[in-house]
């Protein structure tokens, strides 16, 4: 930490920082701020609710949209497609007023709906928020999961169907996975996209951050620092979004969490034995199972100093010309008549749809 400060032109930049930070605390007037405490308190919450709920609705209906495009049939795609076009094609400042002023002017026109248990809710504002923001979601996200559909290997969709998984397993373990793996980074960046978004809740009367600190203005006549304080705010929930981002830990899982061995060739959901005696595997060569994110027993996976799939506190070793040691036990090496045998049998046998 200290390092990263020792440049000449950073400190220059961080004592800048420093006066202007000073200069704000103490030549500007922040003594509203008790008094509008809990009004700032409540629009925070308002703000953080909106984007995590949206979120969620607009990327279930994202990964809808999006198998529908990338495997679905004509009359699924051709819609899909078309939706995620008007969305991402007019503004969401439009698509709000759209569903505020004109969807709900019509329900007060039906006397069955006034009279209705859900018309206290139709009447309140938020519900055409969230269904604003989560429709912008479901169409930005929906173009990107076509693409993360599309990405994943064939391959491994064929040797699934091909040992018998069943298609929504194969679906749940293999597709979707690693297409929400390739979708990480842009999920990211649409998350602090939408929360930076909800402001514009505040023009059809959601009372948000942004709402509040209007709502301070008129009352004071206080222009800069309400503003101010609602760009820290917005600060500080932008860095916790973009920290909490799963694809902001990809380095993390390095050599140090999974181990590939030598021998045995990795895809995820197959396993498959190419050579037993650098593996240090019993099997025959050409034995093959379920790993990676299909889960099964076939995925090395390190826990501090413990190799759960030997059972001991080193890592397994092998030779190529001399016997396979596995765990500290000696095992000879077979030949090469008996590196055709037959295979594992599947955890999904072929009937079992």
């Amino acid at each position: 930490m200290i390092e990263m400060f020792r440049p000449r032109h950073r400190q220059i930049m961080l004592a800048i920082a420093v006066a202007i930070v000073a200069f704000c605390v103490v030549k500007l007037d922040w003594s509203w701020i008790p008094t509008y405490s809990s009004r700032i308190v409540w629009g925070v919450w308002t703000t953080i609710w909106l984007t995590i709920v949206t979120m969620i609705l607009g990327m279930i209906c994202a990964v809808t949209l999006g198998i529908a495009q990338a495997a679905g049939p004509v009359w699924l795609a051709w819609p899909a497609k078309v939706y995620c076009t008007i969305i991402r094609g007019t503004p969401l400042l439009l698509q709000l007023w759209l569903l505020y002023f004109g969807l709900g002017s019509f329900f007060p026109m039906f006397p069955e709906l006034r009279q209705s248990f859900i018309w206290p809710i139709l009447r309140e504002a938020w519900p055409y928020a969230v269904l604003a923001l989560t429709m912008s979601v479901a169409g930005y996200e929906g173009e990107v999961m076509r693409g993360a559909f599309t990405g994943v290997p064939h391959g491994q969709l064929e040797a699934a169907k091909a040992m018998g998984m069943p298609r929504f397993t194969v679906f749940r373990r293999i597709w979707l996975p690693q297409a929400l793996h390739r979708a990480l980074p842009t999920i990211g960046g649409e998350t602090v996209l939408q929360m930076k978004s909800t402001p514009l809740v505040a023009t059809i009367a959601v009372v948000d951050i942004y709402a509040t600190a209007r709502r301070v203005t008129q009352d004071t006549f206080i222009v800069y620092e309400p503003l101010l304080l609602l760009a820290v705010i917005y600060m500080i929930m932008t860095d916790r979004f973009r920290n909490g981002d799963p694809s902001n830990d990809g380095a993390k899982l390095g050599a140090d969490h999974i181990v590939t061995v030598r021998g045995e060739g990795y895809g995820l959901g197959v396993r498959v034995v190419t050579d037993p005696a650098q593996a240090g595997n019993l099997t025959s060569a050409g034995t093959f199972g379920w790993s990676g994110a299909a889960g099964g027993s076939g995925c090395w996976s390190r826990t501090g100093t413990a190799w759960p799939r030997c059972g001991c506190s080193s890592p397994p070793r092998a030779r190529a010309t001399s016997p396979a040691r596995t765990c500290g036990s000696t095992a000879a090496s077979p030949a090469a008549s008996d590196l055709i045998a037959e295979p594992a049998p599947s955890r999904y046998p072929r009937g079992n749809r």
